[in-house]
């Protein structure tokens, strides 16, 4: 099951949730507000919010371009996403991003602003020192990667939250055939 990353949407639900915190966000709680928002996604739909490669990484599960476009690096496979993201959010500074401009919000459906919304008010309640051993509670599909990156299988996470392998086999199918039409329409 392979998910191709749209930096518009990942670009839409950052500015978001970093809206949504006062304009100024801590990188650590929105790698984790996102990665919990997109797992809810794909469980509920078969599908994630921004399409980014989910890891397994020391202090819990993330999404991986997102994390290296925090980190001011470029993404495989993606030449102009640092610029773009740079256009819309600031450069990490002292763990904390703002959004520069309002990017177009009409990447996200209503559904997955409802879902950023969920993941931003469950992860809003947990302290920030909690919030790397939470993830390991809770979410079972992370494994302790001892120092490295760790790629998740996201039928594993299907799996653990009971779907079929009927249903598991649908939703690749129903994947794949959106990641042709997408490099068509690219």
């Amino acid at each position: 099951m392979k998910f191709r990353l749209d930096i518009n949407k990942a670009i839409a639900a950052s500015a978001y949730l970093i809206q949504k915190a006062g304009g100024r966000y801590d990188t650590f709680v929105l790698i984790k507000t996102l990665y919990h928002a997109d797992r809810a996604s794909l469980v509920k739909y078969g599908r994630t919010i921004t399409g980014d490669r989910l890891v397994s990484m020391d202090k819990g599960p993330v999404l991986s371009s997102i994390c290296d476009l925090i980190k001011g690096k470029q993404v495989n496979g993606h030449p102009g996403a640092l610029d773009r993201w740079n256009q819309f959010i600031s450069e990490n500074q002292n763990f904390m991003l703002q959004a520069k401009c309002a990017p177009e919000m009409g990447y996200l459906s209503v559904r997955e602003i409802e879902l950023l919304d969920e993941a931003f008010k469950t992860i809003s309640e947990i302290p920030p020192y909690w919030l790397s051993e939470w993830t390991h509670m809770v979410f079972p599909e992370w494994q302790d990667p001892s120092g490295r990156s760790v790629p998740i299988d996201p039928k594993e996470i299907l799996r653990k939250e009971k779907k079929s392998e009927q249903e598991i086999s649908e939703i690749e199918e129903e994947l794949a055939a959106l990641n042709r039409l997408r490099v068509i329409l690219e």
